[in-house]
């Protein structure tokens, strides 16, 4: 398989592959993929979409998660280094590995339409991080960023020295390794969803096609699991889309944008799940009562020095 060039002809290969490998024809399922300069993908409908109307579905075996590197020649290869390695891990590296092989990798036709750069990138980004100075999340993105470096070093360490020409410094290197952590993080289903038990299910699930699916808010959808994949649909009484509309998923309901920047990598303006829960300040001795009183007439401030309250800040 030749190697596409740009996002269009990515999408276009993604899709024969999805339509020849699995049988999954999008347009008998009545949507359409797009792609924007930048190679941002999503879901678009191409006929009008009900309620009951399918918007995605992935059998079972186009599902790609940690069991099924485990039976290709690239999982036995690390497994006969490290037959301890976590599951997600030995995804991980199959995927950083497979995004440069369209020859020797079943799944190349998907790994090249996930983001070409860390989808999570803000989490090492200086200029991104002084917007949280104050908030719990920067100590909680410093200290994941210093974790995933400890572990990279430890697993692709022990790779090379036991294959130091397979296992690059350069294609396995902690940007890439990074790169595949957060795609599998702001991407991945939950093993636990599908009817299925064994030692092959010891990761989440990357699901082709579903995981293009963007987020809203108030999207209505129904996610099915069961012995025949994955599928997602429009519930009983939902809206529906038009021809052209961009088809959304809801990733998990009541999402906060703190949550939705540390698991996805964005956030959602006007967000309503969005809220204050506790505001702390201090105040110069002499001016707390008034300055409470005219900020907060409906509060009470409970001490001198420090004020502490519930608000909602919709």
């Amino acid at each position: 398989m030749e190697p596409a060039v740009n996002p269009t002809a990515k999408v276009q290969s993604f899709k024969e592959w999805l339509k020849t490998s699995f049988s999954v024809d999008l347009e008998d399922l009545g949507v359409t993929l797009r792609c924007d300069q930048f190679g941002g993908i999503g879901v678009f409908a191409c006929r009008r979409l009900g309620p009951g109307d399918l918007l995605g579905r992935i059998p079972l075996e186009a599902i790609l998660h940690a069991g099924q590197v485990r039976k290709s020649s690239f999982g036995a290869k690390v497994l006969a280094v490290m037959p301890d390695i976590p599951g997600e891990e030995l995804l991980w590296l199959y995927m950083i590995w497979g995004r440069e092989e369209p020859e020797l990798c079943g799944w190349y036709p998907y790994l090249q339409i996930l983001p070409p750069s860390d989808p999570l990138s803000w989490y090492s980004d200086e200029e991104a991080l002084q917007w949280l100075v104050g908030t719990p999340m920067l100590q909680e993105a410093r200290q994941a960023v210093t974790e995933q470096a400890e572990r990279h070093l430890s697993v692709v360490g022990r790779l090379q020295k036991a294959d130091p020409a397979f296992f690059t410094s350069h294609r396995f290197s902690l940007q890439a390794w990074r790169w595949a952590r957060s795609c599998y993080v702001s991407r991945a289903f939950d093993r636990v969803a599908f009817a299925m038990s064994g030692g092959e299910w010891d990761s989440d699930g990357l699901c082709p096609l579903l995981d293009s699916l963007n987020h809203r808010n108030d999207a209505e959808v129904e996610a099915h699991f069961d012995q025949n994949g994955a599928r997602l649909q429009l519930p009983t009484g939902a809206v529906g889309y038009q021809v052209g509309d961009e088809v959304y998923h809801l990733y998990q309901r009541n999402l906060a944008n703190s949550s939705l920047l540390l698991h996805y990598g964005f956030s959602s303006f006007k967000n309503p799940n969005d809220s204050v829960r506790e505001l702390k300040f201090h105040l110069l001795p002499g001016t707390v009562s008034q300055r409470l009183s005219a900020a907060f007439p409906q509060h009470r401030w409970v001490s001198p020095h420090w004020g502490s309250l519930e608000a909602d800040a919709h």
